[in-house]
């Protein structure tokens, strides 16, 4: 592990130096990964587990919004990260 560290980390520095830009994108895409589609799946398995409908309908429309379509377009592009439609 540290023969990996070691060959790594001079590539961290340089990247983090004169391509911080890189690097804060690359934090943005894998923060993008961990978090949103367990967001996502949190949230449609709270609405499918309450009691009434109102949250399923109201889900459903946010899902099928067109600003709500395009952000996961846009990520899917960027990221790589699949949403079920």
């Amino acid at each position: 592990m540290e023969q990996i560290l070691g060959f790594l980390q001079p590539l961290i520095e340089i990247y983090g130096g004169s391509q911080g830009w890189l690097v804060s994108g690359v934090a943005i895409i894998g923060s993008l990964r961990v978090f949103l589609k367990p967001l996502m799946s949190v949230a449609r398995t709270y609405v499918e587990f309450t009691k009434t409908d109102k949250d399923n309908i109201q889900l459903d429309k946010v899902e099928s919004s067109k600003a709500y379509t395009s952000v996961l377009y846009i990520l899917d592009w960027l990221t790589s990260i699949k949403f079920k439609k």
